[in-house]
């Protein structure tokens, strides 16, 4: 035998016990809880009073409603206060009779086990009821089902109930069944075509008295009941802890008119959705997760999605450390895999363990693993919900060598990173005077070396050994001997101009790859730039308050030469003001300004900052350039710099207010994700390249390898947009495939999908 019942009933399985009914107390003999030797069930109706404690009444007049599992159009009744026996089956209950009714459903399991001795009975609170029915001029078709759902009792308590719902045919609709007071939906629902028909708008019930409810369908748009089950086990820290919402039709998206959220269910319901064929409905919540999903939408249909919630998904983490490792201090933290925005972060003591992130977002994440100087990470794709696992379980790397300057052994400072730009992995190590070294790393594969002579004072030179999974290594580093200077100066004074920045971009011979870097000239003018390997370099410089030079190339070799190279800049000379004003009309403080001759990858040639007072000074030589302009606060925007027109104090442009960001999805035209560029026109004007990645906040001008893009901060305006493959960017360039640009008004769709011209 196996008998369970819900939390919101009470059970009593004593021999005896007693029950407090009015003012006296009545003595209910559970041994007799038996029929034909097998155990029997009681019910018995009951008040709660303020305290929460339910008290018996009389259960005369009431009777218990049972809905087994598998059969829920049926109804069983059984008189309350009277030992019976269900057919063994899992069932939905609730009690009802004089007026009165439960608030909530309960359930349980019965098994129709062995008698041992006791029966076992519960009481179950019930609360004032009304009558709900069908007009007297309506009939439900016989092939046709009145489900009716209420829409609060289950959440009275502090914990959330089972919903009290049932379904009504035939003479019963007309008659009438009773529901507790508060709100209550009733829904048409077709047992042949299994669909719903119709959906009411809420009805309020009051004790005692008849309420009438008719559900009728759509007159135009679409009617959308969802219900998801919640998964066992997972809490709840609301009764709105999960968020729905509907995407993908006229006036943007929109949440449920009605939410109902159960101990066991969430329902949403939505009137007069107007779209395309299809929607997609979104859950959000911290504790579980539906991954989006299509919903039909026929007009003047009652649509219906159910589904089930799962829990958001739980990593575990187990770390392993060697005994060659010995971090003062350690951390676990898991960060979105798009943005490397932390999720959660956790200080560990540094010592091997497991470790659990539990109700992660269903998104693609690192897990990091911190023990200074190092930090590993982890890819994994939760989109697709589950549990996960991560391991880090660093060996050690013995790795030795030499720093030679040309072929001689040359003492200096390295730096070892796992990234070129990042300070975060950085371990440094000096060599003695004859330029050996030795250091344990604790992951193979490429890492960034930055070689410093004479003293760690010197430029530095990068290198990138690739370090293999061995338990020992040689890496020797040679560092090419030619030394250059840069003397910068002003082209008219002829003086040495402190704190400019010299570029240098170096193209190693034999097919290697290239090598960037950034100088700044002391009080005289000159800069060090590192040591370069055999190839090309192109130097260039620029200062506040003058132009930025052209760039000078030389070929280099690896003997120990010495060379310098003067670069000349001249001075921006005449200005005239610009004034920008933000949408309300304040100051553009900090807007970014640049003037340039194109629209595409071309850099640049003047960059500048609005002040406290919005004004930027715009050199005279910008003239027929064009201006880009970009603010947190304000839609990017582009114009034709005139400098006839700002005559008087100063010419003054206002900026609209930043549009919604902009989702692009490119795709082939079969339908697969692709990496394309991109090009948008704005205000007529085609944008491509770094022009369009600065406009649009973007690190590039084209999608990711997933054909996803996302622009910020773009002017509210209609746009086209035109996406292509590596495979014709020539053409692309050239506007070959201009024609197949997409026209995008504005308001822009939540998701602009194209697919690409080639």
């Amino acid at each position: 035998m196996f008998l369970r019942w819900s939390l919101m009933a009470l059970l009593s399985a004593l021999s005896s016990f007693a029950i407090s009914l009015a003012q006296e107390q009545v003595e209910i003999d559970a041994s007799n809880g038996a029929i034909g030797g097998k155990v029997a069930v009681a019910f018995w109706p009951g008040i709660e009073d303020e305290s929460g404690e339910i008290r018996a009444i009389e259960p005369g007049g009431f009777e218990g409603r049972l809905v087994p599992q598998d059969s829920l159009d049926e109804e069983w009744s059984y008189p309350c206060g009277t030992w019976f026996q269900p057919p063994p089956n899992k069932y939905k209950f609730w009690l009802e009779g004089n007026g009165m009714i439960s608030p909530f459903s309960s359930v349980m399991i019965y098994g129709g086990g062995r008698f041992q001795g006791q029966g076992l009975a519960s009481i179950t609170a019930v609360v004032p009821a009304g009558s709900v029915r069908i007009p007297a001029d309506t009939e439900l078709p016989a092939h046709g089902t009145l489900r009716l759902l209420h829409l609060d009792s289950h959440s009275r308590g502090p914990f959330l109930k089972r919903e009290l719902s049932r379904r009504v045919s035939g003479k019963s609709a007309r008659d009438g069944v009773l529901m507790p007071e508060g709100r209550v939906i009733a829904v048409l629902f077709d047992n042949i075509l299994q669909e719903y028909v119709a959906i009411s708008r809420p009805v309020e019930i009051s004790s005692g008295a008849t309420t009438y409810v008719w559900p009728k369908p759509p007159r135009e748009g679409s009617d959308l009941l969802v219900a998801l089950t919640r998964p066992s086990g997972i809490s709840r820290k609301s009764d709105h802890d999960v968020g729905l919402l509907i995407r993908g039709i006229e006036g943007g998206p929109r949440g449920p008119e009605i939410v109902v959220s159960t101990r066991d269910r969430i329902y949403g319901f939505w009137y007069g959705l107007h779209g395309g064929a299809y929607a997609t409905l979104e859950v959000k919540s911290e504790t579980v997760f539906l991954s989006p999903q299509d919903v039909v939408l026929r007009k003047r249909k009652v649509e219906s999605y159910s589904g089930v919630l799962r829990p958001l998904p739980t990593v575990e983490v187990e770390i392993s450390l060697p005994n060659e490792m010995k971090p003062t201090a350690m951390a676990l933290e898991v960060l979105t895999a798009a943005e490397m925005r932390s999720i959660r972060r956790v200080e560990l003591p540094p010592d091997t363990g497991v470790y659990n992130f539990e109700a992660l977002p269903t998104e693609a994440v690192y897990v990091k693993l911190e023990t200074p100087p190092w930090a590993y990470y982890e890819w994994l794709d939760l989109g697709t919900g589950g549990d996960h696992k991560a391991l880090f379980q660093p060996n050690p790397i013995h790795v030795t060598g030499t720093v030679y300057r040309g072929t001689v052994e040359h003492s200096a400072s390295l730096t070892f990173r796992t990234n070129r730009m990042s300070h975060e992995d950085e371990l440094i190590v000096e060599t003695d005077e004859q330029g050996h070294y030795e250091v344990i790393l604790f992951r193979p594969g490429e890492y960034v070396v930055l070689v410093r002579l004479e003293g760690g004072k010197s430029p530095a030179f990068f290198d990138y050994p690739q370090i293999a999974e061995k338990f020992s290594v040689v890496v020797d580093f040679q560092v090419p001997p030619n030394r250059y200077w840069v003397n910068v100066i002003d082209s008219e004074t002829r003086d040495g101009i402190a704190g400019a920045e010299v570029y240098a971009d170096s193209t190693f011979a034999e097919g290697q790859r290239g090598e960037s870097s950034l100088s700044i000239t002391d009080d005289k003018g000159i800069a060090e730039l590192p040591p370069f390997r055999r190839g090309e370099v192109a130097v260039s410089a620029k200062a506040k308050g003058y132009l930025p030079s052209e760039w000078t190339r030389e070929l280099v070799n690896e003997s120990a030469l010495e060379r310098e190279l003067t670069l000349e800049l001249r001075p921006i000379g005449a200005t005239a003001p610009l004034r920008l004003l933000l949408s309300d009309g304040a100051p553009a403080v900090n807007a970014e300004v640049r003037a340039q001759a194109a629209l595409d990858n071309t850099l640049p040639f003047w960059e500048g900052r609005c002040d406290q007072t919005g004004v930027v000074n715009i050199p005279d030589y910008a003239d027929g350039a064009y201006i880009l302009v970009r603010h947190p606060d304000a839609g990017s925007t582009i114009r034709r710099w005139r400098r006839s027109e700002a005559s008087g104090e100063y010419l003054e442009w206002s900026l609209a207010s930043p549009a919604p960001p902009l989702s692009v999805n490119v795709s082939r035209a079969w339908g697969d994700p692709v990496g394309a560029s991109l090009a948008l026109w704005l205000f007529d004007l085609r944008v491509t390249g770094r022009t369009l990645a600065w406009l649009a906040g973007s690190p590039v001008g084209g999608t990711n390898s997933q054909g996803k893009w996302q622009a910020h901060n773009l002017p509210p305006t209609p746009i086209s947009v035109l996406a292509w493959t590596h495979s014709v960017t020539g053409g692309a360039l050239a506007g070959a495939y201009d024609s197949f640009a997409v026209p995008v008004p504005f308001p822009w769709p939540e998701i602009v999908q194209i697919e690409t011209a080639d």
